[in-house]
């Protein structure tokens, strides 16, 4: 399976939704569960809104979800982005994140319309222990 699929052909100016997912257990290694905040706020999300701002795209709404009731427990950062540029690519992410020791569990996925998701790219991290669900 091929889930490095970052760079994303537009044909107007629209909104993109797409969702970065991190796996909990990994994201407290690096200052323990009790300091995610400081780890997403401080270092993770700063690293990830300058990429997309730096990419040509525009935040125009998130939300932070932390889901704990199933076996991968998860953050997810859902993002509304507006894109005026003809293509959006999203490797700057990955690419940011790697720079700063931050890429294990990263998955990126997108929304579409329809409400279908498709995982645009997934650290081997994820891949390796078979957290990529069937559906996308």
């Amino acid at each position: 399976m091929n889930f490095e699929k970052l760079n994303i052909d537009i044909s107007y100016p629209q909104r993109i939704e797409i969702i970065i997912e991190f796996l909990l257990k990994i994201l407290g290694k690096y200052n323990g569960l009790g300091n995610l905040d400081k780890t997403w706020d401080d270092n993770i999300m700063p690293i990830i809104n300058q990429s997309i701002t730096e990419s040509g795209a525009y935040i125009k709404k998130s939300k932070l979800e932390i889901t704990r009731k199933s076996v991968k427990e998860k953050l997810s950062y859902n993002l509304s982005l507006i894109v005026n540029a003809l293509s959006l690519n999203l490797s700057c992410i990955k690419d940011d994140l790697t720079k700063h020791n931050f890429q294990t569990s990263l998955r990126i996925i997108r929304v579409y319309e329809n409400g279908n998701l498709e995982t645009l790219y997934a650290d081997t991290y994820y891949i390796d222990k078979h957290y990529i669900d069937k559906q996308y």
